[in-house]
This record gives C-alpha cells, sequence and structure tokens, in this order.
C-alpha cells in the first residue's frame, strides 16, 4: 500500500451538517476501494489565493490514508 495525502476545498457556506455529509461522502469512497484513513484534519477557514466560483475564502480539509494503487 502506498501512502497519500488529499486536501480538498469546501464551499464556506455550507451548513455542519452538509459539511459532516461530504466529509463522510470522500471517506467512503477511500474505504470502499479498500484504503485505510491515517487521520483526517479539518484546517478550518481559509482565505483563497484567487477566487474561485465567486468565492474568496473555502474551508480546508485533509485526509491522510493508505491504499493500492
Amino acid at each position: 500500500m502506498r501512502h497519500y495525502e488529499l486536501i480538498y476545498i469546501v464551499n464556506p457556506n455550507l451548513n455542519d451538517d452538509d459539511f459532516k455529509e461530504l466529509e463522510k461522502k470522500y471517506i467512503s469512497i477511500i474505504e470502499n476501494l479498500k484504503g485505510i484513513i491515517i487521520k483526517t484534519q479539518v484546517w478550518g477557514k481559509q482565505r483563497l489565493a484567487y477566487r474561485i466560483s465567486k468565492f474568496y475564502n473555502g474551508v480546508y480539509v485533509f485526509i491522510d490514508f493508505c491504499a493500492t494503487n
């Protein structure tokens, strides 16, 4: 198994329920492909380097995992 790191940016206007649902979706994708989640961290709301889809901020989420290629 190889070690991977995934960082994704979430819309800052999502409510907590939608955010948790999205987080579970990414974790389930990794686990369904026989990956092992090592840790998950929510880095919080950060300013983006440039505007993406009319947003200047985003919530950063980091997932550290092992999986086959």
